[in-house]
C-alpha cells in the first residue's frame, strides 16, 4: 500500500516457431510489461505478415466509428474470421452512401449559390438571358453596399441602362454600358462596394428550385439509410474495432523484440508475486523449449500502484500530478488520510456535507474511469465535511449545538493554532518520508544531508520558539541554536547554496497551512450573512417569506459551489507544493501489461 507493486525483470529466449503461441499466451495473461529492444547486438523483429491488412481494416473502421460518433461499450468476439466478410459489406455500403451524400451536398451547394445569384434579379423583372449575348456592351450584375445614383453614372457616360431594387435587405443592381466605359464604371462600382453575381445564361430559377427540392429529398433518404446502418451495425463496428486492435497488438508485438535468424528475445517486467506462475505456464505451453531468466535490477522498473479499494480513488491525485518512481514510497494512502481531513476542516458543515454527498453519489452513476475515481474521493471528503460539521456544530451556517467542540467564529486563535500545528506535522511527515526515500535510493549519508538536516533545523527552531514563548530556561535556546547551526551545516553539505536559499521556505510553507482556517472562516461567515439576510425577510412575513426561501436556496447553493472549489484547490496545493515538495520526485513510468486495457491499469 505504501510501496508500489514489487516488480521482477525477466527475459524470455526461445526458438522462432514458438513465437506466435507465446505472444498469444502473454496477451491473454495480461501480466508482462514489454520493453522495446534498443540494443546493437541483434536486429529488431518484424511484424507478422497479417499485420498490414489488419491495420488497413482498423483505419477504415476508425473512420466509420468517428463518422458515426460511436461511444458504445465493446464486447469480446471469439472468432474474428467470421467478421471480415461482414465488415467488407458494411464498408462498401458505407462508402457508397457517403460518396453519394458528399456528391449531393456539393450539388446542393452549387444549386443554392446559383439560386442566391439569380433570385435577387427577379425583383428587377430581369431573367438570366437578359445579361448575355452582347458584343459591345459590358454588363454588371450584383450588389452594392452604398447607394448608386444615375447622376453618378452620367458623369462617366450617358449611354447606359441602370436597374436598381432591394431584395432581402440587399441593394441589387444591373448596369449595361458601352465597352469603352467598362474600366471607368468598374472603378465607380468599386467605390460603392460592388460584389458581382455569377450564373449561366440558361439558368432557370424554377428548375433550380425543383432540382434543390429533389436533391434535398435524395439527401434525406441517403442520410436516413446511413443512420439505419449506424443503428443496425454500430455495436458490431465497436466490437470489431476493439477486437481487431487487440489482434493488431499481437501481430505487431515482434517490433519490440530482439531476433536472430532462428531465435527471439523478449524483455520486460512482471509483478513479482505473479512471475513464478507465469514462468510455469509459459514453460508448459512451449514444452520447456524456452529459457526464462530473472534479472536482479530495479533500474527503469515501471510503477504499478497497489492500494485497497477504499484508498484506490485517491490514485486520481497521483495520476493528476505524477506517478511515483518505482523506488519511491507511494503517498496515495497519506493523501487518502489528509485530503478529506483538509477538505472537511475547511468546508465543515453538516448541511453542506449532506448536499455534496448526495450530489457526488448521483454523479458517480453517470461517469466512469478517472471521473469516477475523483467522485469517489470527493464522497469521502463529503463524509469528512459532515464529521467536522458536528465538531463545529454547524448546519447551513446555523449553530445546532450550543457548545460545539470548536467554534470557528469565536475560537479564532485556537483555529489558527490548530491549522499551523497541522501544517507542522504534515511537513515533518514529508521530511521523514523524504529521509526514507533517499535512504533506500542513495544510502544513510545522503539521507542525513538532504532530509535529516531539515528535520534537525525544524527541531532546533521549535526549541528556540518554545523557549521564547515559555521563557523558563536558557537551555532550550542554547540547544536549539546548536541544532539549527548543525542542521544548516549538514544542509549546505548536502544541497549547497540552493539549500541555504530555501531555508525561509520552511516557515512560509508552515504558515501556508493557515489557509485551512482562513478558507473555512470565509465560508461560515458567508453562510451567516445569508442566514441573517433571509431572517430579516422572514420577519416581514407575507410574500417576503418566498423571497427569504429563495435567498437561502441561492445563497447556500453559491456558497456550496465556492466551498467545493476553495477547499478542493487549497487541499491540492497543500499536498502538491508544501507536502510533496519535501520528499516526492515522481516521474515513474506506468506499468502497462501486454494485452491489458490501458484504462483499467
Amino acid at each position: 500500500m505504501i510501496h508500489t507493486k514489487k516488480m521482477s525483470r525477466i527475459r524470455i529466449t526461445g526458438p522462432k516457431p514458438n513465437l506466435w503461441s507465446l505472444i498469444n499466451e502473454l496477451h491473454a495473461m495480461k501480466l508482462m510489461h514489454l520493453l522495446d529492444y534498443n540494443g546493437k547486438d541483434f536486429e529488431t523483429g518484424n511484424s507478422f505478415p497479417e499485420a498490414e491488412p489488419v491495420s488497413d481494416k482498423l483505419v477504415k473502421l476508425r473512420s466509420i466509428i468517428s463518422q458515426f460518433n460511436l461511444k458504445l461499450t465493446p464486447r469480446i468476439i471469439k472468432d474474428l474470421s467470421v467478421c471480415s466478410k461482414k465488415f467488407s459489406s458494411i464498408y462498401e455500403n458505407y462508402f457508397d452512401l457517403t460518396s453519394k451524400i458528399s456528391s449531393l451536398k456539393e450539388k446542393k451547394t452549387f444549386l443554392f449559390s446559383q439560386k442566391e445569384s439569380i433570385e435577387p434579379f427577379s425583383s428587377l423583372n430581369l431573367i438570366p438571358a437578359n445579361f448575355f449575348g452582347y458584343e459591345s456592351i459590358s454588363v454588371f450584375k450584383g450588389t452594392i453596399k452604398k447607394p448608386l445614383l444615375e447622376i453618378e453614372i452620367e458623369k462617366t457616360t450617358k449611354d447606359f441602362e441602370f436597374f436598381f431594387s432591394e431584395f432581402q435587405g440587399k441593394k441589387v443592381i444591373a448596369l449595361f454600358v458601352s465597352d469603352q466605359f467598362k474600366e471607368k464604371i468598374q472603378g465607380l462600382l468599386a467605390e460603392h462596394g460592388f460584389s458581382e453575381f455569377h450564373f449561366e445564361e440558361n439558368s432557370d430559377l424554377k428548375q433550380i428550385n425543383s432540382d434543390l427540392t429533389e436533391t434535398e429529398k435524395q439527401l434525406t433518404e441517403l442520410e436516413n439509410k446511413l443512420n439505419e446502418l449506424k443503428e443496425n451495425e454500430g455495436q458490431f463496428l465497436s466490437d470489431y474495432e476493439f477486437n481487431l486492435e487487440k489482434e493488431n497488438e499481437k501481430l505487431e508485438a515482434p517490433l519490440k523484440f530482439a531476433v536472430t535468424e532462428n531465435a527471439f528475445v523478449i524483455d520486460g517486467w512482471v509483478a513479482l508475486k505473479e512471475a513464478k506462475e507465469m514462468q510455469a505456464k509459459l514453460e508448459s505451453l512451449t514444452k520447456n523449449k524456452i529459457f526464462i531468466e530473472f534479472i536482479e535490477t530495479k533500474e527503469q522498473a515501471p510503477t504499478a500502484l497497489e492500494n485497497p479499494s477504499l484508498v484506490k480513488p485517491f490514485e486520481f491525485f497521483m495520476n493528476l500530478y505524477a506517478l511515483p518512481k518505482y523506488t519511491e514510497l507511494d503517498p496515495t494512502f497519506l493523501v487518502f488520510i489528509t485530503f478529506p481531513l483538509f477538505f472537511g476542516f475547511m468546508l465543515g458543515d453538516v448541511g453542506y456535507g449532506i448536499v455534496t454527498l448526495a450530489a457526488f453519489l448521483f454523479l458517480r452513476t453517470k461517469f466512469k474511469g478517472e471521473a469516477r475515481l475523483l467522485l469517489n474521493s470527493l464522497i469521502v471528503a463529503s463524509l469528512a465535511t459532515i464529521l467536522f460539521g458536528f465538531v463545529f456544530g454547524e448546519f447551513f451556517g446555523f449553530e445546532f449545538v450550543e457548545h460545539p467542540l470548536l467554534n470557528r467564529v469565536h475560537d479564532l486563535q485556537l483555529m489558527l493554532l490548530i491549522s499551523i500545528l497541522v501544517g507542522l506535522i504534515h511537513i515533518t511527515l514529508g521530511f521523514f518520508i523524504g529521509f526514507y526515500n533517499v535512504l533506500i535510493q542513495h544510502g544513510f549519508k545522503h539521507a542525513v544531508f538532504e532530509k535529516g538536516s531539515w528535520l534537525i533545523i525544524e527541531a532546533g527552531g521549535l526549541l528556540v520558539i518554545s523557549e521564547m514563548i515559555l521563557g523558563m530556561t536558557s537551555f532550550g535556546n542554547i540547544l536549539g541554536g546548536i541544532m539549527l547551526l548543525a542542521g544548516i551545516i549538514l544542509l549546505f553539505k548536502g544541497e549547497g547554496v540552493q539549500g541555504i536559499i530555501e531555508l525561509p521556505a520552511i516557515l512560509s510553507n508552515t504558515l501556508s497551512y493557515a489557509r485551512l482556517f482562513a478558507v473555512g472562516l470565509a465560508s461560515v461567515q458567508l453562510a451567516l450573512i445569508i442566514n441573517k439576510f433571509a431572517t430579516q425577510f422572514f420577519q416581514q412575513g407575507g410574500l417576503m417569506i418566498i423571497a427569504a426561501i429563495l435567498i437561502l436556496l441561492l445563497g447556500h447553493l453559491i456558497n456550496i459551489l465556492l466551498g467545493l472549489i476553495g477547499p478542493f484547490l487549497h487541499s491540492l496545493r497543500l499536498h502538491y507544493v508544501e507536502f510533496f515538495g519535501k520528499f516526492y520526485e515522481g516521474g515513474g513510468k506506468r506499468f502497462l501489461p501486454f494485452g491489458a486495457e490501458k484504462n483499467n491499469v
